[in-house]
């Protein structure tokens, strides 16, 4: 019987032109090509394969956040970059102080993530009308989250990204988090003479 390893080798480039095709299109594809009918099981987990191959896996991608950070931070001086880390109880103390970046990376959990560029707030600073529209996607990876956006519009009536953030959850700690982020961004001695919008979002009882 075909295993999903021996899938993985036979449909990788087909999926790899094509990332969109479903389980039940490599079923057709398998029994055209070799005239097999596999379990559902097998041919899902098959595909998973390929698409770790492909796109790489969400949890090595959540580690590299801490250096995609530095290299923002190294390279486009004075953007606003915030990454939240929890630390596991067995890495606090001295134990903690002593242990590098990446090792703690490596035995934390993700929480938060806030960017925006430094082009950008200058952008909105020098002339965009005082709105900023703020929403809230939710993830579709094995891990959930959400993702908080603040735009605002320029001068000639374009979207201007202002702020991006990945959050674990989308709850009144994330919305918190990413209004006092976002004031460290238009600047202080703005805040109050903004008008948010949103579309929907619960984020104004819980958050400014």
């Amino acid at each position: 019987m075909a295993s999903s390893r021996w899938i993985y080798e036979k449909l990788l480039e087909d999926i790899r032109q094509n990332p969109e095709l479903k389980p039940v299109d490599m079923r057709n594809m398998l029994l055209h090509k070799y005239g097999l009918i596999l379990k559902d099981h097998v041919i899902r987990r098959a595909r998973k394969l390929i698409l770790f191959k492909i796109e790489g896996r969400h949890d090595q991608s959540f580690k590299k956040l801490a250096c995609y950070i530095e290299i923002i931070t190294n390279t486009n001086l004075r953007s606003r970059t915030y990454i939240s880390w929890d630390v596991p109880l067995t890495d606090h103390g001295s134990q903690a102080q002593q242990d590098n970046q990446e090792r703690i990376v490596q035995n934390s959990r993700f929480k938060w993530l806030f960017i925006s560029f430094k082009g950008v707030i200058d952008e909105f600073q020098r002339g965009c009308r005082p709105i900023i529209g703020v929403d809230r996607a939710h993830s579709k990876g094995p891990f959930g989250g959400g993702l908080l956006t603040a735009m605002a519009i320029d001068a000639a009536n374009h979207c201007l990204p202002l702020v991006v953030a990945v959050v674990e959850y989308a709850n009144n700690d994330s919305w918190t988090y990413f209004f006092t982020s976002l004031v460290h961004v238009v600047g202080a001695h703005h805040h109050g003479r903004f008008t948010i919008i949103s579309d929907k979002c619960k984020v104004f009882d819980t958050s400014y």
